[in-house]
């Protein structure tokens, strides 16, 4: 799949569906002209973006990237991804991860302060270690085709894999607590700030904790002193 290929199929669905580019470009976000892009220099979009074209198209993010996949037509749950949760890298990795230890009796019992190449060999082959390695420290952005490959490899969906999606599935205990952490770490930064630099990262505040209550309720349960981790946003 290139970016030649993904524009066709684009556009193919938004002459079937009378819908137009710019709302597409509105809905995902981005600049129409990005599209164009794509078509042009043959890249394709972010897992973000590309699961936004997705919903908004009504089709599988995996039979929109990959070519080999039949399922097309897919009804997204609109409360699901209302509030437009997506994963940072680090929190995808924790996914990952949580899938090989359930997936592995012997991976289950490993602790690792570092990351180990044994435990990851399964997708080494799609992604590296030191790429896993920048993810767990969000500053790398596994690619939508990686992605794509390591969902296909661990038989995830992939739209679970990148969002928020619970799809029934317990949100592992060390990705809440990673999550309350860099809550708690962000809210000392914030309340440093003056008012008039809080109203601009407001919106980028929810979109990184908008689950804050579900983080709250965990730790609360834990018996952990929440006092640190207070309500940001009402």
């Amino acid at each position: 799949m290139n970016g030649q290929e993904l524009v066709q199929k684009i556009d193919n669905l938004l002459k079937e569906q009378n819908l137009k580019r710019q709302a597409l470009a509105d809905f995902c976000g981005i600049n129409s002209y990005t599209i164009s892009d794509w078509n042009r220099h043959g890249n394709l979009p972010s897992a973000e973006v590309g699961l936004k074209i997705a919903i908004f198209l009504g089709v599988s993010i995996e039979w929109l990237f990959d070519e080999n996949y039949t399922k097309k037509w897919v009804s997204y749950d609109d409360e699901t991804y209302s509030n437009g949760f997506w994963l940072s890298p680090r929190a995808i990795m924790y996914r990952i991860e949580e899938t090989i230890r359930e997936r592995s009796p012997l991976q289950a019992e490993i602790e690792f302060d570092e990351i180990d190449e044994n435990f990851f060999s399964e997708i080494l082959g799609i992604i590296s270690i030191k790429q896993i390695k920048a993810a767990y420290q969000n500053i790398y952005e596994p690619s939508l085709i990686q992605l794509l490959e390591i969902s296909k490899k661990l038989s995830l969906p992939l739209d679970w894999l990148i969002s928020g999606k619970d799809q029934s599935v317990d949100v592992p205990e060390k990705y809440i607590l990673g999550v309350a952490q860099e809550y708690t770490e962000f809210l000392k930064f914030y309340n440093c700030l003056p008012e008039s630099d809080k109203k601009e990262i407001f919106n980028f505040t929810v979109h990184l904790f908008h689950s804050r209550r579900k983080i709250r309720d965990f730790l609360l349960e834990k018996g952990i002193d929440v006092r640190d981790v207070p309500e940001l946003i009402q």
